[in-house]
């Protein structure tokens, strides 16, 4: 008899270690998918961030076919100096939401205060950036030979030429 209470026990002790490490599992993944989410988007714009670019954008795009656009959003210094950073606030958080609308757009990615990245796919067409008021852009085909950054470098120069044309006239 007491050999049975002690595989019992036994046995008891086993599940509650199963049960145990099975729940710190499901802990554990909760936890890492808050915070995925916390660190994998803006919390002003809920754009993808900076460090989601770095860490899966980066890597994913590397050898693949896709447009890429450089935006910047124009005299937000200016709208911040005149009508308080609360508004220069919602005017960052309309232009990623008309950035987030465009066809074709796979991601956007608020790297900078005022600057994003756009990801999209090889059908995307830059007219339907002219129709947001207020931003500066560059848009480049990326090739799989290509590189993501030399693609990005290529794509922000276009923006400041198209900032450079806009103070022009």
């Amino acid at each position: 008899m007491v050999l049975y209470h002690y595989k019992m026990a036994d046995a008891a002790e086993r599940m509650y270690a199963n049960v145990s490490s099975f729940f710190k599992y499901i802990i554990e993944r909760l936890y890492l998918s808050f915070n995925d989410n916390l660190v994998y988007y803006d919390s002003v714009t809920r754009c993808r961030s900076r460090f989601y670019y770095d860490t899966v954008i980066c890597p994913k795009y590397e050898k693949r076919e896709c447009v890429v656009v450089f935006v910047d959003i124009n005299d937000l210094k200016y709208i911040n100096d005149t009508y308080g950073h609360q508004q220069g606030t919602e005017h960052i958080k309309n232009i990623a939401k008309q950035l987030k609308a465009l066809p074709n757009v796979v991601h956007v990615c608020r790297v900078g205060g005022d600057e994003f990245l756009i990801i999209g796919n090889t059908r995307f067409e830059d007219v339907s950036l002219r129709q947001i008021k207020g931003i500066s852009y560059g848009a480049v085909l990326k090739h799989k030979s290509d590189t993501l950054h030399d693609v990005i470098k290529k794509a922000d120069n276009k923006m400041y030429d198209m900032k450079r044309a806009m103070k022009k006239s």
